[in-house]
């Protein structure tokens, strides 16, 4: 069992819509939440739907939606996390993962899109529509040191290699090679 002296903290960053899977996310927190004491905080502005989804979170498990923050109070979000969660149905990059990462935060994150390929070896990857593999993922997490130790490691090694500069170059060398 987790044996920290507060509730578990579990961070997701999107918008609120339906792609964001962030329903699914709520029924994972809720399975975990009969082993370990969690809280549920999601930062995101509203987005396609927002009203229907805020209506099926706020019947669950405490639930804490912020909203849109500052850079500041978004990194401090991510930095007093225990984990991450990043459950979207489709991604096609997911910079919340790298933020996260950079932060020292372990990830949880799924198949959706671009996602696998982004987080590497480097955070816990479940299929976006099972809620049990999810929910397992976050006890993982929360209850072997080890394991979170790990991702956190890792994420901190990983996270670096996405920078705005290397993006650029990329880009540059793919215009290029185009250009003949």
């Amino acid at each position: 069992p987790y044996l920290g002296d507060r509730p578990f903290r579990i961070l997701a960053v999107g918008t609120l819509q339906p792609r964001k899977n962030l329903v699914r996310l709520v029924e994972a927190v809720e399975r975990l939440s009969a082993e370990v004491p969690v809280t549920l905080r999601i930062v995101g502005p509203d987005g396609y739907q927002a009203s229907r989804i805020r209506e099926h979170l706020t019947r669950s498990v405490a639930v804490e939606i912020s909203g849109w923050l500052s850079e500041a109070d978004l990194a401090r979000a991510y930095r007093d996390a225990d984990v991450f969660v990043y459950p979207s149905l489709y991604e096609g990059f997911g910079l919340p993962v790298i933020e996260a990462m950079a932060s020292g935060t372990p990830v949880v994150t799924s198949t959706g899109g671009s996602l696998p390929e982004v987080a590497g070896d480097a955070a816990l990857i479940v299929d976006p529509r099972d809620v049990a593999g999810m929910a397992e993922a976050l006890r993982r997490i929360a209850t072997d040191p080890a394991t979170a130790r790990s991702l956190r490691t890792r994420g901190l090694a990983r996270a670096p290699s996405f920078t705005w500069d290397r993006c650029a170059d990329l880009h540059a060398r793919v215009y290029l090679d185009l250009a003949g």
